[in-house]
């Protein structure tokens, strides 16, 4: 997995901004279980990183970070 730094973030890699849902490569679908949602494919199932009710990534921190509309 590419690792992310968050602090600072504007959401560019999952937010509003480019709507880009991170894909979980098959050997983090298991660490990373409780914290994606399954996609079916034709192909095979696929983890993603969840969101919350307002979109942002899970790991985004809604209270330290507020973020201006653009």
């Amino acid at each position: 997995m590419i690792s992310i730094k968050c602090e600072g973030c504007n959401r560019h890699c999952c937010g509003e901004i480019t709507r880009l849902t991170p894909v979980l490569l098959p050997s983090e679908e298991k660490r990373l279980k409780r914290f994606s949602r399954k996609i079916e494919t034709p192909y095979r199932d696929i983890f993603v990183l969840a969101k919350k009710d307002n979109e942002n990534c899970v790991f985004f921190d809604d209270k330290l970070y507020m973020i201006k509309d653009l």
